[in-house]
């Protein structure tokens, strides 16, 4: 399936959130519904094929547009990529994240560096919830140069409980008192 006809179908999902840092989560597809976009995924992460970032950044771009037309977000919009741990950021080489982050359209100002990994955590994909909570607990930094108008857009490319877009938000939040939604493109 073309890039084109993967955009023409996205119709995101948004979620509001309730007691959480997180206004509320913007996801382009749900997970087991696009297989062309988890092999996308994967193949990026953990194949290393960045010439995937590209259109993986306009489908998330198309999501995003929704979310703003539908008035769920305002301007000026500030995307921020959930990081790597520096061990991982090794192992890999870049963070799908920022790849992503850096195909976005010009008016969606991605700000890398903001947001830092500080504890190394093992993959939470077979955890369950309360112990994803646990694992992410404290996991993050985050620095003073935080946007103090608009929306953050916190990029993560899948999103399973939320708790890693939360624990994230929940950092941000120190330091900014704006709509801080997390923004993936599957949700599972």
């Amino acid at each position: 399936m073309s890039c084109q006809q993967i955009l023409s179908r996205v119709t995101p999902n948004i979620y509001l959130e309730k007691d959480s840092p997180l206004s509320g989560i913007i996801a382009a597809h749900i997970y087991q519904e696009a297989p062309d976009i988890a092999q996308a995924i994967h193949l990026l992460k953990y194949s290393g094929q960045r010439v995937l970032a590209q259109p993986l950044s306009a489908i998330l771009s198309s999501a995003i547009s929704h979310a703003l037309l539908r008035g769920a977000i305002t301007t000026p919009l500030w995307a921020i990529a959930i990081p790597l741990h520096p061990r991982r950021y090794r192992e890999r080489g870049f963070n799908q994240n920022d790849e992503i982050g850096n195909f976005l359209p010009p008016s969606i100002t991605f700000i890398p560096n903001i947001l830092s990994r500080k504890k190394y955590t093992p993959s939470q994909i077979m955890l369950s919830k309360e112990k994803r909570i646990q694992n992410i607990k404290d996991a993050f930094e985050c620095s003073s140069q935080t946007p103090q108008e608009g929306t953050i857009l916190l990029l993560d490319d899948v999103t399973t409980t939320g708790t890693t877009l939360k624990e994230a938000a929940k950092k941000i939040k120190q330091q900014t008192d704006i709509s801080i939604w997390g923004c993936v493109l599957a949700q599972d």
